[in-house]
């Protein structure tokens, strides 16, 4: 039928032969109920999967705190960001911006200036 064969498209030959036999046997679910259909999956492990686990128990349960969430980080990678790119800039314009220089010569030749005008 077009239904098996848009599983069988979709998740594999192993998938629409169980729906298949389920259909022949007559062991459909109805509308109603729910059907938990997985294909395998390879489990990752290590620090990563600890880490996704860590953060799908704290973060990503409740839409509030993943909002929370991605608020903070976005304004916290700003600012790293930021800082980041403004020391870059600094770096390579060190001695070129307004700044850098260095006032206190400019104000010595101005107060000479002065003291000459009034004699």
């Amino acid at each position: 039928s077009a239904m098996n064969t848009a599983l069988r498209l979709r998740t594999g030959s192993a998938l629409a032969r169980s729906v298949s036999r389920m259909t022949a046997q007559g062991t459909v679910p109805t509308a109603g109920a729910q059907i938990a259909l997985r294909a395998p999956v390879r489990s990752a492990s290590g620090p990563a999967q600890s880490f996704l686990q860590a953060m799908d128990k704290t973060v990503f349960r409740r839409n509030a705190t993943y909002i929370t969430y991605i608020v903070l980080g976005a304004i916290t990678l700003e600012a790293a960001y930021g800082g980041i790119t403004d020391a870059v800039w600094e770096h390579l314009n060190q001695g070129r911006l307004y700044h850098h220089i260095d006032w206190s010569v400019f104000r010595a030749e101005e107060d000479e200036d002065e003291d000459e005008d009034d004699e």
